[in-house]
């Protein structure tokens, strides 16, 4: 079955439901957010922090203004939706499996991937246990991540609720030294190997033998791993106070950030990319600028200057190309161009390698650079049973790419134990949605992107609720808009007519192509022939909201809302807490335009006492045309409840900006009871179908 994608979800290696956890923060439910946000992503406190956010990069809302800010989001939605979480009220037990089972599974290191392996194969009932030779588990997270990135506390509730599964952690054992391989595969019914790249890269001469540069050898001239782990572990350093970085990635500047942290007064960071083409992220990037560091791209180190044994400074070259014709890293200089750049303390972050040497006496075959080789379907490798996910597969890349390797392992070794047959082909079930239309992202008003005023202790942004609930209602909701049953059809034309954004394409057939539609729900709820169906708002469930009621002592309250609006009225959250609204049903609408003349006929026929439409402010209506259909449609529903002997006053018809909104609800709620019976009994005439 094929499965449409939003292009924010397709961005995401896990395939987090971005839409649907940016759609519950918009509405104020961030519990809901925050199990969206758990559902594959078992770090979702790290990945806040850390997540390089693709996602961001595929928003189609940038095609409009400025793309979401999901990560910080993501951020906002996990620290209140875990409060609420781990509340006495909703606070989880321990994880059990549905039903135990006997294989057991090693897991050879505890980083994002190995954990997400041994969590996945834990719920699934299988004995795991997780070899770390770090005394805690975290992987880099634990030892190297500087906490100005990654706060602990970000980490320890991931592992706690990691950890509530039931997998058994052997913390300080190193595979290899303190245990044998060949024991664990003797001892284990399936092995994964997931020790990632925990060994820094050293200069070599000419960047291609495997010896490396004896004056690299000096001790103050540092790898980067070693100085993260001394930094975290909290070792005191005697550093220099002009300190050289070379390398362009992300561990350089963690490294340039740290150096300034720990006491350096000057920091040169020096790298071969041109400064658009470095790998950091440019977030990154800007954050090291502003704190004093200084980058020198286009250059790569020549040699080390000394005078009496102690370094000072370095001769760096300038670079003519960094890869050859067939796309290698084969960096080539102009020897003839040099800079000195002063400095006593240099540190390599040229990039990281893995330590495979517990496998020497094992069968598993390496390739001829001595990386592990595995499967790309299955992540097997070349021992039965013994399967390999994160780093040490694909090389260097983001946190959330493990974790996503990670559950793949676990599906491979699930399948195997259990004598499965196993394809990840996921992908070629997946249709994403193109891209905004530029004539279509003309007819979108545009709503510049929330700015963050406040900071937390460790200086980084933090949404306050109203900011993030606003920046969340830019979310275009991308892929949740109206489909045509062309079987019922009747090329009336009424969709193309209220369309905001000329969405319905065709002539003898009228399609709506899912990169035009902005699921605002208009041409839905005028259509006569209920061929037009919207994925965001089911009729269905909307139906069943409006179900015949049983007799009640309060009045019974229908209450339909846009979502914006929902959020910006300050409202609460459960309309049931307020005076008179105990047995309200409460209905939230894409946009008050999607709202349908038969629903307030069937609300009232179903015995509901009274009806409210709550719309959003006229200036603040992301969808042109909207609140008017809204207003002709409970004009229109007045006119028949008058026809029909009702009262037309048990139609309340309000907008979010209204002053003292909560009280005029209260008021009408308590008018109802001289307006309208308890309870309309079932058998009373229905009201006739809408004109």
């Amino acid at each position: 079955m094929e499965t449409v994608l939003p292009p924010c979800t397709d961005a995401c290696p896990v395939k987090t439901d971005v839409r649907g956890y940016l759609s519950a923060i918009a509405e104020r439910d961030y519990l809901k957010a925050y199990y969206l946000i758990k559902e594959h992503n078992p770090f979702p406190a790290v990945c806040a922090w850390i997540c390089p956010h693709p996602c961001e990069g595929s928003c189609r809302r940038g095609a409009v203004d400025e793309p979401l800010a999901i990560r910080d989001l993501k951020r906002f939605a996990v620290e209140k939706g875990r409060e609420t979480w781990k509340s006495p009220k909703n606070k989880p037990g321990k994880i059990s499996p549905p039903y135990p089972l006997s294989q057991k599974v090693a897991v050879i290191g505890a980083g994002p991937a190995g954990l997400t392996a041994a969590y996945d194969l834990a719920c699934k009932g299988y004995p795991v246990t997780v070899y770390e030779k770090y005394p805690a588990p975290g992987g880099q997270f634990f030892s190297s991540l500087p906490a100005y990135r990654l706060p602990a506390a970000a980490l320890t509730q991931d592992l706690e609720d990691i950890l509530a599964c039931g997998m058994e952690i052997k913390a300080g054992v190193e595979v290899g030294k303190d245990i044998s391989f060949q024991e664990l595969y003797a001892n284990y019914q399936a092995l994964v190997i997931s020790v990632g790249l925990s060994m820094s890269r050293k200069l070599i001469a000419g960047w291609k033998p495997a010896l490396p540069l004896p004056e690299f050898d000096h001790p103050e001239v540092w790898l980067a791993l070693p100085f993260l782990q001394a930094v975290k572990q909290g070792k005191s350093l005697k550093l220099n106070k002009n300190v050289l970085v070379i390398g362009g990635g992300g561990v350089a500047l963690d490294v340039a950030r740290t150096a300034i942290r720990v006491g350096a007064e000057k920091v040169s960071l020096i790298c071969l990319e041109k400064r658009e083409e470095m790998v950091a992220p440019a977030e990154e990037i800007e954050e090291a600028l502003k704190e004093g560091v200084q980058i020198i791209p286009g250059y790569g180190p020549k040699k080390i200057l000394f005078a009496g044994g102690k370094i000072t400074g370095m001769e760096i070259k300038k670079v003519h190309s960094i890869y050859d014709q067939n796309g290698n890293f084969n960096p080539v200089f102009f020897e003839d161009k040099t800079n000195i750049v002063p400095g006593a303390t240099i540190i390599l972050a040229i990039g990281q390698t893995t330590n495979l040497s517990f496998l020497e006496d094992s069968p598993i075959k390496l390739n001829e650079n001595g990386w592990l080789t595995a499967d790309k379907n299955t992540l097997a490798t070349s021992l039965a049973g013994v399967f390999a996910c994160g780093e040490v597969v694909a090389g260097a890349g983001p946190a959330i790419s493990a974790i996503a390797s990670g559950h793949r392992a676990a599906d491979s070794v699930h399948s195997y134990l259990q004598n499965h047959s196993f394809s990840f082909n996921h992908d070629q079930q997946i249709k994403v949605i193109g891209s905004l239309p530029l004539e279509t992202a003309k007819l979108i008003p545009p709503f510049t992107r929330q700015k963050i005023w406040s900071f937390d202790t460790f200086g980084k942004y933090v949404y306050e609720e109203r900011a993030a609930v606003t920046e969340a209602h830019r979310c275009l909701s991308c892929g949740l808009g109206a489909e045509i049953i062309s079987t019922q059809c009747s090329l009336c034309i009424n969709c193309l007519r209220v369309c905001p954004y000329h969405a319905p394409v065709g002539q003898n057939q009228l399609q709506i192509p899912p990169e035009n539609c902005l699921a605002c729900g208009l041409c839905a709820s005028v259509c006569p022939s209920k061929a037009i169906t919207l994925k965001g708002l089911p009729e269905n469930e909307v139906l069943a909201l409006l179900q015949p009621l049983p007799p009640a002592q309060d009045p019974a309250l229908a209450i339909f809302i846009c979502r914006h609006a929902l959020a910006k009225a300050n409202l609460p959250l459960d309309f049931k807490l307020m005076p008179g609204f105990k047995n309200s049903c409460l209905i939230k609408l894409p946009s008050v335009g999607a709202l349908k003349l038969f629903w307030l006929l069937a609300a009232i026929e179903n015995g509901f006492a009274g009806v409210i439409v709550i719309s959003c402010p006229k200036p603040a209506c992301q969808h042109s045309g909207s609140l008017n259909l809204a207003e002709n449609q409970v004009k229109r529903a007045k006119e028949i409840y008058t026809t029909v002997g009702i009262n037309p006053a048990r139609l309340l018809f309000l907008s979010s900006e209204e002053t003292a909104l909560t009280t005029k609800l209260t008021a009408f709620a308590g008018q109802l009871k001289s307006l309208a019976p308890k309870h309309q009994p079932a058998s009373a005439p229905p009201l006739p179908p809408p004109p």
